[in-house]
């Protein structure tokens, strides 16, 4: 007697036991629906092994700015620039996945109003019962903000290097330019007080390097666009009593001129 179909052949056990499978799949799928569409930052969705989109989680809407009615079906190099397009980038990235089982990469993605926006992609092949691959899962992040950050510390240790580079090479300059001065002065007073044709001779072999050296100390303080003085204890009546012989060697003899030292002899000097 056969109830309800039941033929006594266990018919209805094998029915009930594909219905059982069938509500658990059914039960799995809608919980890693939830999940995948609880993500907000991970815009996941799946491709068949043609690269056209078979479904879209709520983030990728987000990212993205296609609804799920208006992507599925499209393929995925609608994500990507005209170049990348023209250069067969989503097929080799599909062909890499399927060589590697797994293809991560960074780079500039579309959405679908047009704007770039920096991205990390992670693209797998789905793998079916029989081994075969049946599809990709793509899950793509947007790392725009992480770019930036990254962009804006480069460019400030790029100008931190560069206030360095340029204060090394103004102090340079500057104690360059004191240290010719310094010698100029001592040329200038030989000049003066030597009536010998060759130490004359010697001097102006000296004034032209000089010259040469205050070029070169000119181009280096432009370099730096700033200018460092370093303070340090000097004799200032040392100083004095040098260029005090120079003063009374260009005056002349017909001026008398007189210096008085004051009584504090080290100071703090650039």
């Amino acid at each position: 007697m056969v109830i309800d179909g039941d033929d006594g052949s266990g018919g209805s056990n094998s029915r009930q036991g594909a219905v059982n499978v069938y509500m658990k799949n059914v039960t799995i799928k809608q919980h890693l629906d939830v999940v995948l569409n609880s993500l907000r930052d991970h815009a996941v969705l799946t491709l068949d092994t043609d690269g056209n989109v078979t479904s879209w989680n709520y983030a990728a809407q987000i990212i993205k700015g296609y609804t799920e009615s208006e992507i599925l079906g499209k393929n995925f190099s609608c994500f990507y620039e005209i170049e990348d397009q023209q250069s067969f980038l989503p097929t080799r990235i599909l062909q890499l996945a399927r060589k590697t089982g797994s293809h991560e990469m960074q780079g500039w993605r579309l959405r679908k109003n047009g704007e770039r926006f920096w991205a990390n992609v992670v693209i797998q092949p789905l793998i079916d019962d029989g081994g075969s691959i049946s599809g990709f899962v793509k899950i793509t992040r947007d790392i725009s903000q992480q770019l930036e950050l990254e962009k804006r510390r480069e460019d400030s240790i790029s100008s931190q290097k560069r206030e360095m580079i340029g204060r090394l090479t103004g102090g340079i300059a500057h104690d360059l330019n004191n240290l010719l001065t310094s010698i100029n002065a001592s040329n200038e007073l030989i000049r003066r007080i030597s009536n010998d044709q060759r130490v004359n001779r010697i001097l102006d072999v000296n004034t032209v390097g000089m010259n040469r050296s205050k070029k070169l100390i000119a181009q280096l303080m432009a370099f730096s666009g700033i200018q460092i003085f370093k303070a340090e204890r000097t004799h200032i009546n040392q100083i004095i009593a040098v260029f005090s012989e120079l003063v009374l060697s260009t005056v002349g003899e017909n001026v008398n001129v007189k210096w008085r030292y004051g009584d504090i002899d080290t100071v703090i000097l650039d």
